[in-house]
This record gives structure tokens, C-alpha cells and sequence, in this order.
């Protein structure tokens, strides 16, 4: 069976991949998985922050973009 087997670390991993997915600060998940430095979890989930950033950045182009289009019909 090629499957992975479910341990802990991977438990572990998962649980911070979704909190963080889930909206949760860096700082909440450093502080559930016990980490004692956030360094090392800004560096076990930084491609999960740079996803969040770029979708939050894509939601505030498009509040800006909807904002632009009132103002114009409204002007």
C-alpha cells in the first residue's frame, strides 16, 4: 500500500496547514502547536502565508474595484 501512514507530525502539520487556511494569525497557530520561536512556524507554513496574502489582496483589489464603479456612477 502506497498510502502515507497518519502520525502525529503529519496530524500536527495538517491541523496548522487548516488553521492557518481558516483564517487563524501565525501567532495563534505558533502558540497551539507549542512552537517556542514563530520563526519555525513562519517557516513550516510560509507558502500558506504567501497564499493567504495573495488571496486577501485579490479580495481587496475587488472591493476597490466595486468601490471605483459606484463612485463613477454616482459622479
Amino acid at each position: 500500500d502506497d498510502r502515507k501512514k497518519s502520525n502525529m507530525h503529519t496530524a500536527r502539520r495538517t491541523f496548522g496547514m487548516l488553521m492557518l487556511q481558516m483564517g487563524a494569525s501565525i501567532e495563534v497557530v505558533s502558540a497551539m502547536l507549542g512552537h517556542r520561536d514563530i520563526k519555525v512556524t513562519q517557516k513550516l507554513y510560509a507558502r500558506i502565508r504567501e497564499k493567504r496574502i495573495s488571496a486577501e489582496m485579490e479580495g481587496v483589489q475587488q472591493r476597490l474595484n466595486e468601490l471605483m464603479s459606484g463612485l463613477s456612477k454616482t459622479g
